[in-house]
């Protein structure tokens, strides 16, 4: 039995019809979980470090607020001990020099975020922020003296191949505060 030429070229046309709709549905879904919905499922985490001044007498406080916020659509979790705040001091310098290298001392680690978030998980301490939670720290640091005209506050968290990290520099007392994340 001769199947007509038309009847073959009718048969290949909706074949290559089904292929290319077919095509442009896989392409479709392939580039919604890739693209779009693959961002969904990135770990997003800000950190955000926020202090000021306070002065009682001669003594100094540096009151610090720390928002460590998931902005992502999964928990992040980090292993090991809660993230801590490291606080470096830079000293005045005297010098008959206009330009002077001034190196950091480490004044301190602090933890900063309570033990509510704490859980043995698969006998290892572990410590996370749930998706589109904020956790928020508070800590008073005392100054004792005028040795440091700058501070330094530092946070670094890590959770497998992601790093993030953010840093505030506090000015001495009754100057403005330059930071890197915000200020009060």
């Amino acid at each position: 039995m001769d199947i007509p030429l038309e009847t073959w070229k009718t048969y290949v046309n909706l074949t290559k019809d089904i292929f290319t709709v077919l095509a442009i549905i896989f392409g479709g879904i392939w580039t919604y979980i890739y693209f779009l919905k693959g961002k969904d499922f990135e770990q997003r985490l800000n950190i955000i470090i926020k202090g000021c001044w306070v002065k009682a007498g001669k003594d100094n406080h540096l009151v610090l607020n720390v928002v460590l916020e998931n902005r992502g659509k999964v928990r992040v979790t980090f292993k090991g001990d809660p993230p801590s705040l490291v606080i470096y001091g830079y000293k005045k310098k005297q010098s008959k020099h206009t330009v002077n290298e001034v190196k950091p001392a480490n004044l301190g680690v602090f933890s900063i975020f309570e033990p509510r978030s704490w859980e043995m998980e698969k006998g290892r301490k572990s410590f996370w922020v749930e998706s589109n939670e904020s956790l928020v720290g508070t800590k008073v640091i005392d100054f004792y003296g005028d040795d440091f005209s700058v501070i330094q506050v530092e946070l670094i968290v890590f959770s497998g191949k992601h790093r993030w990290d953010s840093s505030a520099f506090f000015v001495e007392p009754g100057v403005a505060i330059i930071s890197r994340g915000e200020s009060l």
